[in-house]
């Protein structure tokens, strides 16, 4: 059997997917302006999430859209999370994360959660754990 391959692509503002989608990418990867690795990015706001999904759909593949919540996440953030997660819910495909709050926050509102590679999984056992929680896909650590 072969292995399904998939591209993804970053996109960090509107030309960028629109270059992802044009170049004929599955799948794109972006982060908000909240509990995103590249804070000083540009990024996304939630209130792009329509237009995003409407430029994905209109693509003959319907590239999909996975969120990366990908920061360490602090008590004080717990809130602002959670809404991020509710308010997200039904726009994106997935969300990449690692956080274990992340993870909690994901499965308590049924949106499908992937485990980024910054969970650092590079063995079986650490890959069924995150199976055990839910878990859709796994990005692994290759060497």
């Amino acid at each position: 059997m072969k292995p399904k391959y998939e591209l993804m692509a970053p996109a960090g503002n509107f030309p960028m997917l629109a270059a992802a989608i044009n170049a004929g990418a599955d799948a794109v990867y972006f982060g908000l302006n909240t509990f995103s690795m590249r804070a000083n990015s540009k990024n996304f706001n939630i209130s792009d999430l329509d237009e995003m999904r409407v430029m994905c759909n209109e693509s003959e593949r319907k590239v999909k859209l996975f969120l990366t919540l990908n920061t360490i996440i602090y008590p004080e953030e717990i809130t602002l999370l959670e809404g991020t997660i509710k308010a997200v819910k039904d726009k994106v495909d997935a969300i990449i994360c690692w956080d274990n709050a992340v993870i909690m926050l994901c499965n308590k509102y049924n949106v499908p959660f992937f485990v980024s590679t910054q969970a650092s999984v590079s063995n079986r056992q650490s890959a069924e754990f995150y199976k055990s929680l839910g878990a859709k896909e796994l990005f692994l650590q290759e060497n």
